[in-house]
């Protein structure tokens, strides 16, 4: 996990929200100085006097530019009424002038300037006839929606179309196009409003777990609904502020080249386009020299309820990976002929239960040198069935199965397994399941460094 810079948590992107229907369509709430970056958006200013059919000529429509005047007509409310239009206004402003989109006019607005982010686009509409309907398109960099109204009521009655979120990527110019489509007195639009917001900050982040081994911290948690990156924050100290901030892609990290013997203590802040969100709940962990390698290596940890099969690249118990289907997270005493007493010190006494062609492991980064000891706990209960492993890294490997485990369907430990890695690196622990099923179950995962003055401590 790579160390950053601080992050000035006092910097944040101010946001503002879109219109109060738009809004309210996504749940949120209007700040109240959301701004529209359409400019006449009402459609209120222009050198012509309602009701006229507009032409192409520059300053008719104030800020819009009309793209092909054919029967694109600048009217007034109670013009619109006796066509069969609504007979009262869709503008706040009082006038009440509202544009008549027929057959194939066209009309445009491009905004300069526009920074990164997202925008809700909204405006009103009216239909009276089958046939005729406006398409719509917002396009600027990196991003744009379309649509059109063919989804609104053909009852003469404005209605308002929001909601519709759009993100740039990047700052530049927006353009927002209507074109009318086949039919003459079809339909109107007006309040026409294109404002910053959209999105929020994702949520804390649920189930923050640590994990700590020589000389690191291993860290997972629950995703964050409309997340697209993570900020692990951590201190010496318990509670705010956190001095030192870590970028995370993913939902788990490791964090190295701890001081054993410290106890470091942990939150973790989601984020996406819309800036940070809330801290997760504290968690803290101590790294200790003779700390167990494995992480989760009881599967306490993740997402999935037992029993639970796990397919390939399953994601739910945290540092373990799932290179083929046929693991299943399991509970003591489940499946029926298993162990009903727990191997784990944990309490919750969940294991993972290998069936054929099941393949799990783990690796480990930045292993030091030297000898070690490999263990796990184990049971079967079908004499095809077994579970073969292997701890393999630089310079060093050590394999083996469960097929001398008895098939009493009861917890054996399986100890003393001795390995030593001539240089620092990475190290992979697999475990591997052969033919039958519900046929043995593994827990109490260790990979544990032998002192080099030879004492061993073991602590699992």
């Amino acid at each position: 996990m790579k160390k950053r810079q601080t992050l000035n948590t006092a910097c944040r992107v101010m946001r503002r929200s879109a219109l109060a229907l738009a809004l309210a369509a996504l749940g949120l709430s209007q700040p109240a100085a959301a701004e529209n970056l359409i400019l006449n958006g009402e459609f209120e200013t222009g050198n012509q006097t309602p009701t006229v059919n507009l032409t192409t000529t520059p300053g008719e429509l104030g800020n819009w530019t009309v793209l092909n005047a054919t029967y694109v007509s600048w009217g007034s409310q109670s013009w619109f009424g006796a066509i069969g239009g609504p007979t009262t206004g869709s503008d706040g402003s009082g006038i009440g002038n509202a544009l008549l989109m027929q057959d194939s006019g066209s009309i445009s607005q491009t905004i300069s300037g526009v920074v990164a982010g997202s925008y809700i686009f909204s405006f009103d509409a009216w239909r009276r006839n089958s046939g005729t309907y406006t398409s719509w398109t917002v396009s600027g960099p990196g991003g744009s929606i379309s649509g059109d109204t063919q989804g609104v009521t053909q009852d003469g009655a404005w209605h308002a179309l929001g909601g519709n979120v759009v993100t740039f990527t990047s700052a530049g110019d927006v353009t927002v196009t209507f074109t009318a489509h086949s039919g003459t007195d079809g339909g109107g639009i007006d309040q026409v409003a294109l404002v910053e917001g959209g999105l929020t900050p994702p949520p804390a982040p649920a189930s923050l777990v640590a994990f700590a081994v020589n000389a690191q911290v291993a860290l997972s948690w629950t995703a964050s609904s409309g997340a697209t990156g993570y900020t692990v924050k951590r201190s010496t100290t318990s509670g705010v502020p956190y001095p030192d901030e870590f970028a995370a892609t993913g939902t788990s990290c490791v964090d190295s080249n701890l001081v054993n013997g410290i106890t470091y203590y942990y939150v973790v802040s989601a984020s996406n386009s819309a800036g940070p969100g809330a801290n997760s709940s504290e968690v803290s962990a101590t790294p200790v020299e003779s700390a167990n390698l494995i992480r989760n290596g009881e599967f306490e940890l993740g997402t999935a309820t037992p029993p639970t099969a796990l397919g390939n690249g399953d994601t739910r118990v945290p540092w373990w990976t799932v290179n083929a289907s046929d693991f299943l997270l399991a509970s003591q005493g489940w499946p029926p002929g298993a162990s009903s007493t727990g191997s784990d010190s944990m309490g919750t006494g969940n294991y993972m239960l290998g069936q054929t062609g099941g393949n799990l492991t783990q690796t480990i980064s930045g292993v030091a040198a030297g000898n070690y000891i490999f263990s796990f706990d184990a049971w079967r209960r079908n004499v095809a069935a077994y579970v073969s492993w292997e701890v393999s890294g630089p310079g060093g490997s050590i394999s083996g199965d469960t097929q001398s485990v008895p098939q009493d369907g009861a917890w054996h430990a399986l100890g003393s397994n001795v390995v030593t890695f001539a240089s620092a690196g990475d190290v992979t622990v697999t475990f591997t399941a052969h033919p039958g099923q519900d046929g043995g179950g593994i827990d109490q995962v260790a990979l544990v460094r032998i002192p080099p003055k030879g004492t061993l401590i073991m602590i699992f």
